[in-house]
């Protein structure tokens, strides 16, 4: 009876350290298995696949833009946004970090590197007057959302995000393919995962 009862135990406490376990793993990009919150262009996007809404979590616009591809190339015919939430690109790092809405937000589009994203490097903010103040400093061109759309869409053939595939390097060398300059020095002799933001090391390519 007493070795029933332990056994019991047991299984309930492993059961719930998985669970805990499962519970604490980070967020991560559907698209490109980064880790979420450690991209400054990170957001959030309620979709409706066919009718059916689904939540997704992408480290920027460029992996929406990927996924709405492989989304229909599998298949779907009607994706519709619902809602869409993007970082407020000032506060990120702060300890009072703030979503915007993305339909809102301005755009800098193609800015220098920014932390823990992909090119297409696109930093969005709640105000007009705080990108105009943060372009001199960060580049890029100034876009609304339609704006910056329209510039998706058109250029979606050269979208695929330059790091998420094709990557320069030497043999046996494995690298982190993020190419926003938080994990440029993170190098492996094996596969695996990235330290910093948790995408998968892919083998640099002879030159």
């Amino acid at each position: 009876m007493y070795k029933y009862l332990i056994a019991m135990l047991a299984m309930i406490i492993f059961a719930t350290a998985a669970w805990a376990q499962k519970e604490d793993e980070p967020v991560r990009c559907d698209h490109c298995g980064m880790f979420w919150e450690k991209s400054s262009t990170r957001m959030t996007m309620q979709l409706e696949i066919d009718g059916k809404p689904q939540d997704f979590h992408f480290e920027s616009i460029g992996c929406a833009f990927n996924n709405f591809g492989e989304l229909k190339d599998g298949g779907a015919k009607e994706i519709k946004v619902l809602d869409a939430q993007i970082l407020d690109y000032p506060s990120f790092g702060t300890k009072n970090e703030q979503m915007t809405k993305a339909f809102d937000a301005w755009f800098l589009v193609d800015t220098t590197k920014l932390k823990g994203s992909m090119a297409p490097w696109i930093a969005a903010f709640a105000s007009k007057d705080t990108a105009m103040e943060m372009q001199e400093s960060m580049g890029g061109e100034l876009m609304d959302h339609d704006h910056l759309a329209a510039y998706m869409q058109g250029d979606s053939e050269e979208m695929n995000h330059e790091g998420h595939g094709e990557i320069h390097a030497m043999a046996d060398v494995y690298i982190c393919p993020c190419s926003g300059g938080c994990c440029d020095d993170i190098q492996s002799d094996k596969p695996g995962e990235c330290p910093k933001c948790g995408m998968e090391l892919v083998k640099k390519e002879a030159k």
